[in-house]
């Protein structure tokens, strides 16, 4: 594992051992959680393959979940396999930054903040972290980290020890449920046109990553998934909560290990292809009362 000369109290921790990537559902730490990856029927027709990946990772001891979804852009070849390194090393620097994690909790000055209020050394830490992910992606595949391979948004939550920490780059989407409603914590990043985003290669991307710290203890639901959803999950800019409630019901009714059929369907359903050709990537997690 490569270490970074920055000091931002990394830690060594063995290798990722419960990473479950592109279809798979599970009960664990009290949540019942889902990840689907699916590849949209222009990148079927011409055998491109799914450029999207979705990650979810758990460990019951540390009471951490970690839930990622990135989207390699279309436009280049190989970031399917990009999007599938960056979901991974995400991962695993979370898991070797979690002394910094209890710093932040133990910080008053940081409960509640995000990329514009939090303290800056702690931002910088934050951003470092990213910058990281970047770095050993680009190491797995060989590549610079700037390479047209690492083209990919990425978007994620983490929940530990009773906060819950929010990654940001890109045209994906997280939505939370809480005391207060259910709702979009995080803005869509676009360039000067509609169709133009920013990527975890460009310093850009990462210097204008959002980030979003808070605590976690009231979020029973949360929603991650790339812009190929943006039409079902959203209505006039706002969280369409038709669907989302519709999802996070089956999630609730149906056994864990069998609501990955479930998602399936639903991506291969009228509702799902008449909006969409694109990749899809989803990410459900709820609290399990049962």
């Amino acid at each position: 594992m490569n270490k970074s000369s920055e000091k931002d109290n990394i830690q060594e921790e063995t290798p990722l051992e419960s990473v479950d990537c592109q279809a798979k559902a599970h009960r664990q730490g009290g949540w019942k959680l889902v990840n689907l990856s699916h590849e949209g029927s222009s990148h079927k027709l011409s055998n491109r393959g799914c450029d999207d990946f979705s990650l979810t990772y758990y460990d019951n001891e540390k009471d951490l979940i970690i839930a990622v979804v990135s989207d390699g852009a279309g436009g280049y070849e190989g970031t399917n396999l990009g999007s599938q390194a960056v979901c991974e090393e995400f991962a695993d620097e979370i898991r070797k930054n979690l002394s910094l994690f209890n710093a932040i909790k133990t910080d008053n000055s940081v409960e509640e903040s995000n990329s514009k209020s939090m303290p800056n050394d702690y931002h910088d830490k934050l951003l470092n972290l990213l910058k990281r992910v970047r770095k050993n992606a680009a190491q797995k595949l060989k590549l610079s980290t700037s390479a047209d391979q690492l083209c990919a948004t990425i978007s994620g939550i983490i929940l530990y020890n009773g906060m819950a920490y929010i990654f940001h780059i890109g045209d994906g989407h997280v939505f939370i449920e809480d005391e207060k409603g259910y709702l979009e914590v995080t803005s869509p990043q676009h360039g000067e046109y509609a169709n133009e985003t920013y990527f975890i290669n460009s310093d850009k991307g990462i210097q204008g990553a959002e980030i979003i710290i808070r605590c976690a203890v009231d979020i029973n639901k949360f929603l991650l998934s790339t812009d190929g959803l943006k039409d079902v999950l959203l209505s006039e800019g706002k969280a369409n909560m038709d669907t989302s409630e519709v999802l996070f019901k089956h999630l609730s009714e149906v056994a864990a290990e069998d609501f990955e059929k479930e998602l399936s369907s639903f991506f291969q359903s009228d509702m799902i292809t008449n909006c969409t050709d694109d990749d899809l990537s989803l990410v459900l997690g709820m609290r399990d009362k049962t």
